[in-house]
């Protein structure tokens, strides 16, 4: 029997067990109070706040402690079972008393459109530093405020410094990027920063840095397996540039920390408080079929010769939904038209369809969208689609500013319904607490550790474990994993705090219950699809051809790579995490690969089905563990697979 308390001062406690005194040399001296558990956990509770009893066999164990036994005990001590926290009653007080929006330090404005406050924006022309944050919401011309600003002073004959537009990888549209690409021959950029910066050391003159979307950047800059290098060139970035201007329609006190980490304190703050959806309704709706009910209104308003605008956080279900919607037809007999955009879709197809996506989206009865449309795409006709419906799940791992973001793609709109359901597959969330966080990192193994925060710690010999630094870096990564699961515990709680943020009113609308039965046939149909594609993807990733690391690397800096092209780079991402030497660290020197007859054996669709999964860095690290214990590749899957059982 192990007593797990914290560490520190156990014999105010259990001042019998823990003393500095010499031991009781009797081997086993038994508690004549009963009450003595009972009393002690209570003390425990009473000081930090919870009490932990783990009791386990061991074969041929030996105790090491020998100051406490129980014959037995009168009282247990249980902790309080924690209510169940059902999403059907989270909703009604989320849309009954939404979280008011953070309010900055800084000059408020209240304008409709950020082209009547060009006071906002700093003097570029100036040779003294600035940094401006302005959060300012959907709609309301922050970008093409900024181009115009921009363009004219280069147009003016000015000595503009060197500009460089930042964007979130999936927020700068084809139609925003060929406005901004007007402006290159100004010396002007666009892109990603890590691509950048490196030319930006050499050139030695004043430069603009515009961090658009900023929340998204940061999110981007702390994840992935280029974090480090993505963190690396933000730093470099900030410290060179003269101007740093960041917008973001959610701007908060973490946009505001993160600014004044790289920056300094002297960050001006503009905070437009306009807000363009003032008498909008949007109705919110608990699916307890897994979105069912949403497919089930949306196919019906489309069969009515109505234009629907699907968003999901789900590009399975999303694809499964194209697919259900182009077999369709409307009263006049004509098939539905419909268009899917998802993370894999053909490159060619979304950029010739985001070059114009007004045009585009006006000649289509459905779109169907997914994060990849998350920021950048603007659909300015007024009144065309009539209704926006958005289908999450609470536990998804899309963040829920970007799934707000989502549902004001389509700017003019009669009706928005948003339906929530809960998947309890994915439903694991950790604690949104900061030092959790840095006690969690602090706990890692080295090969655990994140790829944003590696060569951030020490070891600290005085406490006997590792300890992170304070750099910017570790700060921001903190923040932002924070603020991820806060968005991962309370999605419904702070998207209604979101939307009612834009002024629109928030209405909680009930299921159909005489719709049950064709709700069920829906999901079925769904489901059925679902599998389908998913079969279909395997069979694709099982015959496409193996590429090398540099072909890979080419292939995905082609922003039009094809969908077949795409199922060939999960293949090779497959092969990397499962099969190829590249693991361990530096000082690993064994060939940790698998021959390539082997690997095709390995690659059947039953393997890909089970492992081609989007937390594949999740599985990589179990796998390392295994393989790092001396098995080979097809070894650590089955040990993989026996773990997974466990658990």
């Amino acid at each position: 029997m192990y007593l797990v308390q914290p560490k520190e001062i156990y014999f105010v406690i259990w001042p019998r067990t823990f003393s500095f005194e010499e031991p009781v040399k009797e081997e086993f001296q038994p508690i004549n109070d009963e009450n003595a558990l009972s009393k002690g956990a209570n003390l425990v509770i009473e000081k930090y706040g919870h009490f932990v009893l783990k009791c386990y066999r061991q074969k041929q164990y030996k105790p090491d402690h020998k100051g406490l036994s129980f014959d037995k005990v009168s009282d247990k001590v249980e902790s309080k079972e924690k209510p169940k926290w059902r999403l059907c009653e989270r909703l009604p007080k989320a849309v009954l008393t939404p979280h008011q929006f953070s309010e900055l330090p800084g000059e408020s404005i209240n304008v409709k459109e950020m082209e009547d406050a060009l006071d906002a924006f700093p003097d570029f022309l100036s040779e003294e530093p600035s940094t401006t944050l302005i959060r300012s919401t959907v709609g309301t011309g922050k970008t093409k405020t900024l181009r115009k600003i921009l363009a004219s002073l280069a147009q003016s004959g000015a000595n503009l410094p060197c500009t460089i537009w930042i964007s979130y990888r999936k927020t700068l549209s084809n139609e925003s990027e060929a406005k901004l690409k007007e402006l290159e021959r100004f010396d002007f950029k666009v892109g990603q920063y890590q691509n950048i910066v490196a030319n930006l050391k050499t050139r030695g003159r004043s430069c603009i840095a515009i961090l658009d979307e900023a929340n998204a950047t940061m999110r981007q800059m702390t994840s992935g397996v280029h974090a480090r290098e993505s963190s690396n060139a933000m730093c470099d970035l900030l410290n060179v540039t003269t101007h740093v201007v960041a917008m973001d329609a959610f701007a908060n006190d973490s946009t505001l920390a993160f600014l004044k980490s790289y920056r300094g304190e002297n960050v001006q703050v503009i905070d437009n408080k306009y807000q363009p959806r003032r008498g909008e309704i949007v109705k919110l709706l608990y699916d307890p079929d897994k979105g069912s009910e949403a497919i089930r209104r949306g196919l019906r308003m489309l069969q009515e010769s109505k234009h629907v605008a699907f968003v999901m956080t789900s590009y399975k279900k999303a694809r499964a939904l194209a697919n259900q919607v182009s077999k369709l037809q409307k009263p006049d007999g004509s098939f539905i038209l419909s268009r899917v955009y998802f993370d894999q879709m053909d490159g060619k197809q979304r950029q010739d369809d985001f070059a114009n996506i007004d045009a585009t989206w006006s000649s289509l009865d459905c779109v169907i969208y997914t994060s990849t449309v998350e920021a950048g795409i603007s659909f300015e006709i007024s009144g065309y689609f009539d209704a926006v419906i958005g289908i999450t799940n609470i536990t998804t791992p899309v963040h829920v500013e970007a799934f707000a973001q989502m549902l004001f793609r389509i700017r003019d709109c009669p009706l928005r319904i948003v339906f929530f359901y809960h998947s309890k597959k994915f439903d694991i969330f950790k604690e949104p607490c900061q030092e959790l966080i840095r006690a969690e990192l602090s706990a890692l193994r080295p090969g655990d550790l994140p790829t944003a925060i590696k060569g951030q710690r020490e070891w600290d010999k005085i406490t006997d474990c590792y300890a992170l630094n304070l750099s910017p870096v570790v700060e921001t990564y903190i923040e932002v994993e924070y603020q991820r699961r806060l968005s991962a515990k309370y999605f419904p709680e702070i998207l209604c705090s979101l939307i009612a943020s834009t002024e629109a009113t928030l209405e909680l609308i009930l299921i159909e219950n005489a719709e049950k039965v064709n709700r069920k046939e829906v999901s079925y149909i769904i489901k059925n699809i679902e599998k389908k594609i998913k079969s279909a993807d395997a069979e694709l990733i099982v015959n496409a051809p193996d590429i090398s690391p540099d072909e890979a690397e080419i292939l995905k800096q082609n922003s039009i790579r094809s969908f077949t092209d795409n199922m060939t780079l999960q293949r090779h991402y497959l092969w990397k995490i499962y099969v190829s030497g590249d693991i361990g660290d530096k000082n690993d020197i064994r060939d940790w690969g698998m021959n390539n007859d082997d690997w095709i054996k390995l690659c059947d669709k039953d393997f890909v089905e089970i492992y081609n999964n989007p937390e594949q860095l999740q599985y990589f690290r179990k796998l390392a563990y295994f393989r790092s214990q001396g098995s080979n590749a097809t070894k650590a899957i089955e040990n993989l697979e026996v773990k997974e059982e466990m658990q």
